[in-house]
């Protein structure tokens, strides 16, 4: 994947074009990608979202740029609104959902990268949550693809 070199700038909304995914039902796109760190972008859609995860080696943030967003940190459901920044620590179960009407679109970064862009690639366009599951134990990632809402949220209907 092509690495973003040094300093610079990334112009808005022209992330680097080899780090496009489906995830979740959800559109994202790489911002910037260093060995320290890896960002991107997500669009949420109204009844989407991320089920219940951690990452075992990564320390996560997630700043959202607009809309409003459920995030549940260890079980505990918090309302963030945009301009909030979440900081996720290693090893904390973390998931989101967009329950208002309105489209949300946030930036997050994993820190260091490790493996994640590759976790992205492998599970491109795949809603399966218990695929997702097998898939992410292979890069320290950790998927509870048992809970039912996380579920309903990237396979509605189920």
């Amino acid at each position: 994947m092509q690495k973003t070199t040094g300093a610079g700038v990334t112009r808005c909304s022209q992330g680097l074009t080899t780090g496009r995914w489906s995830i979740a039902a959800q559109e994202y796109q790489t911002i910037a990608l260093e060995e320290s760190s890896f960002a991107f972008e997500f669009v949420c859609e109204p009844n989407q979202g991320f089920p219940q995860h951690a990452h075992s080696d990564q320390d996560k943030f997630l700043l959202v740029q607009f809309g409003q967003l459920l995030v549940t940190l260890n079980d505990k459901p918090i309302e963030v609104l945009a301009g909030d920044l979440i900081r996720i620590s290693r090893g904390v179960l973390c998931t989101y959902e967009n329950r208002s009407s309105g489209t949300v679109k946030a930036l997050c970064w994993v820190s260091p990268t490790l493996r994640l862009p590759e976790f992205f690639a492998d599970i491109d366009g795949i809603t399966d949550i218990a695929v997702m599951a097998r898939i992410s134990n292979r890069y320290g990632i950790t998927l509870a693809p048992t809970c039912s809402a996380a579920r309903e949220l990237i396979e509605p209907g189920v």
